[in-house]
């Protein structure tokens, strides 16, 4: 994890962890379509649903949702 993340430690970890949890609303430990969506607009980013489906197909590599 942390050679993912640039071998930052662990503050990043944990910040990382904030963000997920931010994002999780319904605190299920995954992020649907609609929460990212819902949680980028909370920081003022708009996209699409097709932008939505590309940034899940990017960063779920293994499929799982």
């Amino acid at each position: 994890m942390r050679d993912a993340i640039g071998g930052r430690g662990i503050l990043s970890i944990r910040q990382l962890v904030s963000a997920f949890n931010l994002f999780d609303t319904d605190k299920d430990h995954r992020v649907t379509p609609s929460e990212l969506k819902s949680g980028l607009e909370r920081f003022e980013i708009f996209i699409n649903d097709d932008q939505v489906a590309a940034l899940i197909a990017d960063f779920d590599k293994d499929g799982s949702g």
